[in-house]
C-alpha cells in the first residue's frame, strides 16, 4: 500500500516535471508577447494619433490602444485582414487621400515562421514603390515615391526568413527563448560598437 502512494506521488510529480519543462518556454514567450504589446503604446506616441499603422503582429495593440482611447490609429492589418498584393495599391491610396502611414520593421513585428512569411515577402517589396522616412530605430514613415525628402533605406530585405535564420535561439523542445526584437536589437548594437 505504501509503496503504491509513493509511486502515485512519484508519477504525479514526473508528468509536473515534464509538463513544465514543455510549458515554461511556451508560457515565458506568451509572457514576453503581452509585455511587448503593453509597452507598445511608447512607440505609438512617436507618431500622430491619426496615422494608419502596419505594425504585423502588433496589430492588436495598436487596435488595443486606440480602444482604450490613446489615439485614433487605423491599421493595415495582419493576419485575416492582410491586403495581400494590393499592399502596395491600399498604400498609394491611403497616401494619396492625405492619411499618413507608418511601418514598425521591428523583427519582433514579423515572425518569419508561419502565416507572416507571405506578408513579409509583400512588404519587402514595397520598399522600391515608396519612399521613407525614419521616425525611431524601427519605424518609418511611407511616404509617396515623388517625396525627395525622404531618403531614408529601411532594409526590409532584413526581415526575410533567409536573412535572419541565424538569429534563432531555441531550446531542445523547439519553442524561441528570446523575441526576435531582443536579439537583433542585441545584433545590431554590436554591429554599431565594432
Amino acid at each position: 500500500m505504501q509503496q503504491a502512494f509513493w509511486s502515485v506521488v512519484l508519477s504525479i510529480l514526473f508528468i509536473a516535471l515534464m509538463v513544465g519543462l514543455f510549458a515554461w518556454p511556451v508560457g515565458r514567450a506568451h509572457v514576453a508577447e503581452r509585455a511587448f504589446a503593453k509597452d507598445y503604446r511608447s512607440r505609438l506616441a512617436l507618431v500622430p494619433r491619426d496615422a494608419v499603422m502596419i505594425s504585423g503582429s502588433q496589430t492588436v495593440a495598436v487596435t488595443y490602444w486606440r480602444g482604450l482611447g490613446a489615439g485614433e490609429w487605423d491599421v493595415i492589418g495582419s493576419g485575416g485582414a492582410w491586403p495581400g498584393a494590393s499592399l502596395a495599391s491600399i498604400i498609394a491610396r491611403t497616401l494619396a487621400d492625405g492619411r499618413r502611414i507608418f511601418l514598425d520593421t521591428d523583427p519582433g513585428c514579423w515572425l518569419p515562421d508561419g502565416w507572416q512569411q507571405r506578408e513579409i515577402v509583400e512588404l519587402v517589396s514595397i520598399e522600391s514603390r515608396f519612399r521613407f522616412r525614419r521616425i525611431s530605430d524601427t519605424i518609418y514613415e511611407i511616404r509617396p515615391p515623388d517625396d525627395e525628402t525622404s531618403k531614408d533605406i529601411p532594409h526590409l530585405s532584413r526581415l526575410l526568413p533567409s536573412n535572419r535564420a541565424w538569429l534563432w535561439s531555441w531550446n531542445p523542445f523547439g519553442a524561441p527563448l528570446r523575441r526576435w526584437s531582443e536579439l537583433t536589437t542585441s545584433h545590431e548594437q554590436r554591429l554599431l560598437d565594432s
